[in-house]
């Protein structure tokens, strides 16, 4: 076993529950869009879902960073055995959380007619936002308890409560009240008491795992957390191509129709970065122990092996999911199928991104935290300069280019930093291997007959995606697996047989 692989067991394992957890997310969000999509027209979906970025922009001030905050506080009072400090710790967060929701919902109350009517040109946004006001406080909190689980490393109770209670249930509301004739506002009232029961189930999940509650408790570690979370705040802002950013300056130019179909295709596109979100949350705490160590060989061994699996796994989902774009956005409806340029060039982005694999925790666990948050404001300043240069030309494929240039920019600026600053890359010969695999797969499908800008139905999109992810990973196969390789497959089965 090379040096490193019990790292990588462990990070192989731990992912699996979040990797689950992100497929439920996925999926189930990707069935809502879908569901949405088919209930409403366009704009109606376009307004929705400007409304609902609106809203999660908002959510940035109200619930900042606390939630990471918590959970790196609570996991530190546990390791202590100081059940009080732990209940401090969540005290003094409440203390935060509430003011500032109470702050943000009427800031959002008060200036809805101003943002929907004065910036967007959109009068019937106003309602929207504050029919979302309440989804707001329920989202902030949920996100809020459930870090507490998290910090006490229960990752199972956020997958139950948010990857698979709320997105369920929100599947479920949306059509009840869409049958009760509530059309547009079905999406909001349904998102609004899908994540209240998930909030509900939150509080539950504390006072199970938390300790005893001891007497005369108080706050007191407001400012120790705030001093925490707010960069995490700002990081959090600067993230450039989640798409919050692109839909918020695209609604200011497009119409509400273009936001649907742009929105549909940036939820499609987002399905293909589960692996890498969940390798990366596992990842970012052995970058931190290897490297306040000095143990750089093994950094830079676990750093190539996560890249490259990230990368191998999600490869052929961006690459399938640009070359069917069009049979995709069709399953949406027709007027989506406007989207699928916009795939291609997303894809193309994200695929990138999985390339260069966590190299902005790299820099983030081994203290350059400034030099990645500066990385993620020329991101961000990049991505907005771009957007407001090219929607107004070139429409939804416009800002998906944007999108896509500086993702390109930020990651290329991750991994040459984290190469000049700490010496260490993830590339190697391996990485041809997925390169040629997926290649040959594009080479058989244009042998085939089965060209990118062509149409398909369900049926045979189903059994043409299935067949080339087979002869995937027949190539991947064929191709050889190293030690790390066979170790990492042996570890995530064995942890999903246990579950």
């Amino acid at each position: 076993m090379s040096n490193g692989s019990s790292e990588i067991g462990a990070i192989a394992k731990g992912a699996s529950i979040n990797f689950a957890g992100a497929i439920f997310r996925s999926v189930l969000g990707l069935l809502f869009v879908l569901i949405l999509s088919r209930l409403l027209p366009s704009s109606d979906v376009g307004i929705f879902f400007l409304g609902l970025n609106v809203i999660s922009i908002a959510m940035l001030f109200s619930l900042g960073g606390l939630d990471t905050a918590l959970q790196r506080y609570i996991a530190i009072s546990i390791v202590d055995k100081d059940a009080r400090e732990t209940w401090r710790y969540l005290v003094s967060a409440l203390y935060i959380i509430i003011p500032a929701l109470i702050v943000t919902s009427i800031f959002i109350y008060v200036f809805s007619d101003i943002i929907s009517s004065d910036i967007y040109k959109k009068p019937e946004l106003k309602e929207v936002l504050v029919y979302f006001i309440p989804y707001l406080v329920f989202m902030s909190m949920a996100q809020l308890l459930l870090s507490v689980t998290q910090g006490f490393k229960k990752m199972q109770y956020k997958v139950i409560a948010i990857d698979l209670v709320n997105n369920g249930l929100k599947i479920l509301f949306l059509y009840l009240m869409w049958l009760a004739g509530m059309q547009l506002f079905a999406g909001v009232l349904g998102n609004t008491l899908a994540i209240l029961i998930a909030m509900i189930m939150g509080v539950v999940f504390v006072f199970k795992i938390m300790p005893p509650l001891p007497e005369k408790l108080k706050g007191g570690y407001a400012g120790k957390i705030l001093s925490f979370s707010m960069p995490v705040a700002v990081a959090r802002l600067l993230t450039s191509g989640n798409g919050l950013v692109e839909i918020l300056i695209s609604g200011y130019f497009l119409t509400a129709s273009d936001i649907g179909v742009y929105a549909v295709a940036i939820k499609i596109v987002a399905v293909g970065l589960i692996v890498l979100s969940s390798f990366n949350i596992m990842f970012s705490p052995v970058i931190s122990q290897l490297h306040s160590q000095q143990k750089l060989a093994e950094l830079k061994a676990l750093f190539s092996s996560v890249t490259r699996w990230v990368f191998v796994i999600s490869a052929p989902v961006f690459v399938l999911m640009s070359w069917f774009s069009l049979s995709l956005t069709e399953i949406f409806g027709s007027e989506y199928t406007a989207g699928a340029f916009s795939i291609f060039i997303l894809a193309a982005g994200q695929l990138f991104n999985t390339l260069t694999g966590p190299a902005g925790n790299i820099l983030l666990m081994s203290g350059y935290t400034l030099t990645n948050l500066a990385i993620n404001a020329v991101g961000l300043f990049l991505s907005i300069t771009l957007n407001i240069l090219l929607v107004p030309e070139y429409g939804i494929e416009g800002s998906a280019i944007a999108v896509s240039l500086s993702l390109f920019a930020m990651n290329v600026g991750r991994v040459y930093l984290a190469w000049k600053y700490i010496g260490i890359h993830p590339y190697d010969i391996n990485y041809f291997k997925p390169v040629i695999a997926i290649g040959l797969v594009i080479l058989a499908l244009i042998a085939s007959g089965f060209g990118y800008d062509e149409s398909y139905g369900i049926g045979p999109l189903v059994l043409l995606v299935s067949a080339s992810m087979c002869l995937y990973c027949v190539l991947i196969y064929a191709f050889g697996l190293n030690e790390d390789d066979k170790y990492i497959l042996e570890r995530i089965a064995s942890r999903f047989k246990r579950n």
